[in-house]
Parts: C-alpha cells; sequence; structure tokens
C-alpha cells in the first residue's frame, strides 16, 4: 500500500533567515500532487495540505483545502470569479456540521485525557467549548481502551484512535472508522487548544466539570471595541491617509490606503465619529495588526 503523501512534490525557495517580503508575492512554496485521474490527485493533495506543517506565519492552508474539496472544483467548473462567488463575504474558515463539531470535540477530548493520564492524573466528566468559528459548550464522558477512546458528544458516541505522540506537530488518527490527519498547534495545562482540523484552525478549551462549573463565576476580559480600533488587516505600506485628529467621519467613509501584494486596499471607518488619533503616515510600512487609526 502506497504511502498518501506518495506522488507529491513541494518547491521552495526559502530558508531558515530567508526575507517574506511585502514588496513580492508572500511565496513560501508550491505543492503538487499527481494521480492517474484528477480525483486520485485531488485525494493526494487533501492529505498533503493535512500534512503540511507551516509555523510562524500566516498562511493559506485553510483556503486551498476548501477550495479543493468544493464539488465546483472538484468537477472543474470553476472559473477567475469562482472565490467571489462561493465567498461573497469572504472566507472565514471551514464551517463545521454537526458531525464535524463531535469529531473535533471528541478529539479534544481525548487528546485532553491523554495528555492527563501521562501525567497520571484521573478525569470524569469534561466541559468542552469550541471557539471561535463553532462557538459552543458540550459536556462529554469519555472511556478508554487502549488508544481508543469512546468520547459521548450531545448523546452521540465518537470513537477516536491513535498514537496520541504529544511531541508530534501531526496527530494522525481514526475517527468512527475514518482516518484523519490533524495537527496540535498549541497546547496548555489549563485545557487550551487549538488544533488544525480540516485545514482551518479551532481553539477548543477543555476543562474538568468542577472548573466549568467555577470558571461561571470568573470576569470575562471585554473585548477590544473594534468600531472604534482600525488596525492594519496585513503587512503593508501606508499610501495614503485620509484624515486627522478631530475630523468627523461617517460610516463607510475611507480612512487610509494600504498597499499589499501589488494591491491596494481601502480601510473604511466602522461606524460615524470623530477621530481621536492618528498611528501611520503615507510612506510607513506597517504590519499586520499595527494600530492605524482610533476613533472616538
Amino acid at each position: 500500500m502506497l504511502s498518501p503523501l506518495y506522488q507529491v512534490r513541494v518547491d521552495s525557495g526559502i530558508q531558515e533567515g530567508s526575507d517574506i517580503s511585502i514588496y513580492y508575492d508572500p511565496m513560501i512554496s508550491k505543492l503538487v500532487t499527481y494521480g492517474d485521474t484528477r480525483a486520485e490527485a485531488l485525494q493526494r493533495m487533501e492529505a498533503a495540505l493535512d500534512n503540511y506543517v507551516i509555523r510562524g506565519v500566516t498562511h493559506n492552508i485553510p483556503l486551498l483545502r476548501e477550495i479543493i474539496t468544493h464539488p465546483r472544483f472538484i468537477s472543474g467548473d470553476i472559473t477567475t470569479n469562482f472565490l467571489p462567488e462561493e465567498y461573497p463575504e469572504g472566507f472565514k474558515g471551514h464551517q463545521l456540521t454537526s458531525e464535524g463539531r463531535r469529531e473535533l470535540v471528541a478529539t479534544a477530548a481525548a487528546l485532553y485525557v491523554s495528555a492527563q493520564l501521562r501525567s497520571q492524573r484521573f478525569l470524569g466528566n469534561l466541559r468542552v467549548s469550541t471557539t471561535p468559528r463553532s462557538r459552543g459548550s458540550h459536556t462529554v464522558a469519555v472511556s478508554r481502551s487502549g488508544s481508543t477512546f469512546t468520547v459521548e458528544v450531545d448523546g452521540v458516541k465518537v470513537e477516536v484512535s491513535g498514537e496520541w505522540n504529544l511531541a508530534s506537530a501531526l496527530l494522525p488518527v481514526t475517527i468512527n472508522r475514518t482516518p484523519r490527519v490533524l495537527q496540535c498547534l498549541s497546547r496548555d495545562a489549563g485545557g487550551d487548544i487549538t488544533l488544525q482540523y480540516l485545514g482551518t484552525q479551532f481553539k477548543v478549551r477543555v476543562v474538568s466539570q468542577l472548573v466549568s462549573t467555577l470558571s461561571a463565576h470568573m470576569p470575562e476580559k471585554v473585548p477590544e471595541d473594534t468600531s472604534s480600533i482600525l488596525r492594519s488587516p496585513m503587512p503593508g505600506s501606508v499610501v495614503a491617509v485620509s484624515v486627522k485628529p478631530g475630523d468627523v467621519v461617517a460610516e463607510g467613509q475611507e480612512i487610509c490606503v494600504i498597499e499589499a501584494m501589488k494591491m491596494q486596499n481601502s480601510l473604511i471607518a466602522a461606524k460615524a465619529a470623530k477621530v481621536k488619533s492618528v498611528h501611520c503616515k503615507a510612506g510607513e510600512t506597517v504590519g499586520e495588526g499595527d494600530l492605524l487609526v482610533q476613533l472616538e
């Protein structure tokens, strides 16, 4: 039996210390797969993307995996308008079905229990919450037989088995007899786990029933008011700034223009307000998340 990564080629022109600048297309590599048929090549591409480990930079694996598994792409019914037609509001990651959510929750619970058992701690019922694309909370019960965990999620039993190598970047598992390759991007002692599942990153928190009950009494951190803060969505250079402190702007009015990847992006005000401060000027280079303009 051939490896799922047989007939896979990676072309890359970067090495440790290379600079991926804002002045050219920020390509890390090209991934090429082969097969006797289009379907076979796509299956290999799906497996290769699930096994492709990239750390430290933002990448487009979630979008690429979603595209190659889309029925229109599989059938070849695509044009250059594919992305705006299928994602008119922009691509927001893989949207979980009920079954997919159970698979994600069950795998996170099994991974958590595996780590706890390695630390010789006993666990009973767990509370699993997922964010941000699949926000919700689930009470699960976990039992183990060898390397197989049976996780009851929302009254449905999910079997998850694997080697559970906690030091590996890859997490090959079998979920209800279906092979999957996830990636554990981060995991901490508080039960916060970030998993790459079906190409998309999901943040999951797994805690005991007692911790879940006590957490209800903890104050929540107030999220940043993004309607009053304009941050750069990507690394780039500032082409123009259209406002100054004290200006009154209307909702949807252009605030500034950022150039990245040979394209100019107009950033607009999320609400009508007065400009409190401006933190950039034309010609400056900004990074992703940098504060550009603050509104009152």
